[in-house]
């Protein structure tokens, strides 16, 4: 009934693998400013931002799940049991 439910899903997780991707990248950056002279605050701040990016996406992750789930339940959405 609501398949855009279920694309609009889709397209947050795949916003979440993008930011996942750029956050490996921002971790790769914490390690080479951790061997450079005054570096390790800027190291120290970037992981912080990559663990919070990790847990954004988790959370996030919970609850397109839930949302799936009702979706699928109730038969509204275009969830797996419209597929």
């Amino acid at each position: 009934m609501f398949p855009e439910i279920h694309h609009a899903a889709d397209a947050i997780d795949e916003a979440l693998l993008i930011n996942e991707d750029e956050a490996a990248l921002l971790s790769e950056t914490a390690q080479t400013y951790e061997s450079l002279p005054g570096g390790y605050g800027i190291a120290v701040a970037l992981r912080g931002i990559v663990r919070e990016v990790g847990l954004h996406a988790e959370a996030m992750r919970t609850q397109l799940q839930a949302v799936r789930a009702a979706c699928d339940k109730t038969g509204e959405g275009g969830g797996a049991a419209h597929r």
